[in-house]
Parts: structure tokens; sequence; C-alpha cells
């Protein structure tokens, strides 16, 4: 076994991708290419979204007195 062999790898992955206009898979392998890391940024706008959204009535329901504020 040469000083060589231990140096090439077992897998080569192809990572050419042929992307399409208006294909939203495409969109999302293509973001992901890149920006290859964890999207905290969308994690945090998905965040803002559901807590904006949420009803201020679901949240009243976790005060002891609610009932008499409603």
């Amino acid at each position: 076994m040469a000083a060589g062999d231990a140096a090439t790898p077992l897998l080569v992955l192809e990572t050419t991708y042929q992307y399409h206009e208006g294909c939203p898979a495409c969109a999302v392998e293509r973001s992901k290419a890149v920006n290859p890391g964890i999207p905290y940024m969308r994690f945090f706008h998905i965040w803002i979204i559901i807590l904006v959204s949420s009803n201020g009535r679901a949240l009243a329901f976790t005060h002891p007195h609610a009932i008499s504020l409603l």
C-alpha cells in the first residue's frame, strides 16, 4: 500500500446540480449551497411571525384570573 493511497477519498460526491428557474426545491438547494451553516436568521424570522400572530386571549388564559379579564 503506497502512502498516496491513504490520502485519496473512498467516496467522491458529485456536487453538480442543475438549477431551474421557478423551482422551489432548486431555490432551497441553491441557498443551502451558498450558506452551508445552520439558518439561525430563518429560525428567528419564523419565531417572530409565530409570536406576533399568536392569539392574545390564549396568553390571557395562563393568568390565574383570566376569566375576570375577559
